[in-house]
């Protein structure tokens, strides 16, 4: 791993523990430059990336600070569902369906395991399937999810290096269909997701649609 990359994956260290939380001043380039033993091109590369990602916003002649994240902002592109939703014209609702910590093993802290509702104008939209590490996000433990899915909480507050994204059609199964108001064996859309910090492996979802009503598009600039 190169300096500038280290130095990267210690900022956003810090960022994901609330060692610099959401709206925190960021030490001056010079105090990084000496705590790191690097040069300020160094630095500057490492918090440039960090600024690309939407995890840190400059501000002229008032140094940087750690940014509150929306899909929006995010170079990763975690979209918010209660946002997909309300841009499609339809009133967002949610519902938690099951919460289960699963204990770890030794020094393990374990897994958080979710099934979310997510509705559109009242009807079934998207069901969420979400395991969260409690060793890299032990805070979620302390999230009860009920008002507001973990899709909310994870996009805003919990910064990610890399995502990996995959599309499948599968057919309901008869516990989904029930969930989701259609018939066994109906097409859905199924949207797959990791999460990383560096190395780390953050969160998977299983994010599952009726497919006749929804779509992926994409944009090429």
């Amino acid at each position: 791993m190169k300096r500038h990359d280290e130095i990267r994956e210690e900022m956003l260290r810090r960022i994901n523990d609330g060692e610099w939380p959401v709206g925190a001043d960021i030490p001056h380039e010079f105090e990084l430059t000496e705590e790191f033993n690097a040069s300020r091109g160094t630095v500057r590369r490492a918090l440039s990336t960090l600024v690309e990602q939407g995890l840190i916003e400059r501000r002229k002649r008032a140094g940087s600070r750690v940014a509150r994240r929306t899909s929006q902002t995010s170079k990763l592109s975690i979209p918010l569902i209660r946002e997909e939703i309300e841009n499609r014209g339809h009133d967002y609702s949610y519902r938690l369906l099951e919460r289960e910590v699963m204990a770890g093993t030794g020094a393990r802290a374990g897994l958080l395991r979710l099934t979310c509702l997510h509705l559109a104008d009242g009807r079934p939209f998207q069901l969420e399937h979400r395991t969260i590490n409690l060793d890299v996000l032990p805070g979620a433990a302390d999230q009860p999810f009920r008002a507001a899915g973990p899709n909310e909480w994870l996009v805003r507050e919990v910064p990610a290096t890399r995502v990996i994204t995959r599309i499948s059609a599968a057919a309901a199964d008869a516990d989904t269909a029930e969930i989701l108001s259609v018939a066994e064996r109906d097409p859905l859309l199924v949207v797959t997701r990791d999460t990383f910090l560096g190395d780390a492996h953050l969160t998977e979802a299983r994010l599952s649609h009726p497919a006749r009503s929804y779509e992926v598009t994409t944009v090429s600039i």
